[in-house]
């Protein structure tokens, strides 16, 4: 024990997050981890903001107490139940009343909405970013965007739109990748667009730490339901994903993550998507529930095209991992399936609660 209060999980880990991560959304709202995760609690907002002073504002200075304290009570463990660090480092145990004069060693940044894709449970449309707001990002590289980045080990690009569709996020992780020769980069990408000629392009092909494509399916029909994209594209991914998984078995690559979006019309290949994703050879196979995402829009929606915010009815329909829906007991009976105990597989913990009740409904 380190006397930091009440354990948050079992075996008394520590999240060390609000030490070393941040994440950056499109409205420029900046968070220790995903937004729903610390309850919507921004630290500040690189637009109105210095980074520097973000870093220990009084709202970052209060989640890192609630850290050291042990209550997290700015922190959702319904959605959460993840932290990455066991025990805190010596330098972390050194911080004064949340206070840290160590920059973040890890930066996600979502610049935009922009992708080449349109997914059912994130938008209607696909979504541009204007010409004008566009313009305004690249005029904000040099002043706003590149010096957050100083200091830093890695950054991460984007979850929000694509970083390798996204006209400004492929500027500037080219910009960073240039005025920061040491620098790793990681990417979540629907992965469509992550050629060999992508990631060389940018200056990236050999500076990667981690690539997390988002998948969502096990074939081609439900992939093209799931993404509203065509054949051409998905040829392109599992193109792009034996590329990447060949990155992986060589040593180019250190960590490789397929994930999926558990929705009413996916959650039958389950089953599947982990054994294709076992026979690509990630690192981590990670799983969640659909949740509601529209509202994310706000404060960019009359900057982007193409935004719609879904509605109730439209996510109860998705959301097959809540008891009220109709095929709520079939999707526990996939998650009974053994392939799940693979260590590899990271199940949310709205996931990971039905296969843990439909395990014991069935005695095992």
């Amino acid at each position: 024990m380190f006397g930091f209060g009440k354990k948050k999980y079992d075996n008394d880990p520590f999240c060390s997050y609000p030490f070393e991560n941040v994440e950056i959304r499109p409205t420029g709202e900046v968070y220790f981890c995903c937004q729903g995760w610390i309850r919507e609690n921004s630290i500040g907002n690189i637009y109105k903001t210095p980074f520097h002073e973000i870093w220990n504002s009084d709202t970052a200075r209060a989640i890192r107490r609630s850290i050291l304290n042990g209550d997290y009570k700015f922190c959702d463990r319904k959605i959460c139940g993840f932290c990455p660090a066991r025990h805190p480092e010596v330098h972390i145990l050194g911080a004064v009343d949340g206070h840290y004069a160590l920059p973040p060693k890890t930066v996600f940044f979502a610049p935009s909405y922009e992708c080449n894709l349109s997914c059912v449970v994130c938008r209607k449309d696909r979504i541009f970013t204007s010409d004008a707001r566009l313009n305004k990002l690249k005029s904000q590289i040099d002043s706003v965007f590149l010096p957050i980045f100083s200091g830093v080990e890695s950054v991460g690009f984007s979850g929000s739109g694509d970083p390798f569709a996204d006209r400004f996020c492929r500027e500037l992780v080219g910009r960073t990748a240039a005025s920061y020769p040491n620098i790793r980069f990681f990417f979540h990408t629907n992965g469509v667009l992550a050629s060999p000629e992508m990631l060389q392009s940018l200056g990236v092909l050999n500076r990667m730490n981690n690539i997390q494509v988002s998948l969502h399916s096990a074939t081609s029909e439900t992939w093209k339901k799931f993404t509203r994209g065509s054949d051409d594209q998905y040829s392109a991914l599992m193109d792009n994903l034996k590329f990447i998984s060949d990155l992986r078995r060589d040593g180019r690559l250190p960590y490789f993550v397929l994930s999926f979006v558990v929705a009413s019309f996916n959650y039958h290949e389950l089953i599947d998507f982990v054994r294709l994703a076992q026979s690509l050879g990630a690192d981590k196979i990670s799983v969640w529930g659909y949740r509601n995402g529209g509202s994310v829009y706000d404060g960019v929606a009359d900057e982007v095209e193409g935004a719609n915010i879904q509605t109730d009815a439209e996510a109860s329909a998705f959301s097959v991992h809540t008891p009220p829906h109709a095929e709520y007991g079939k999707l526990g009976e996939i998650l009974r399936h053994p392939v799940f105990s693979d260590p590899k597989i990271e199940l949310y913990p709205e996931i990971k609660k039905i296969r843990d009740e439909a395990l014991q409904e069935a005695g095992v």
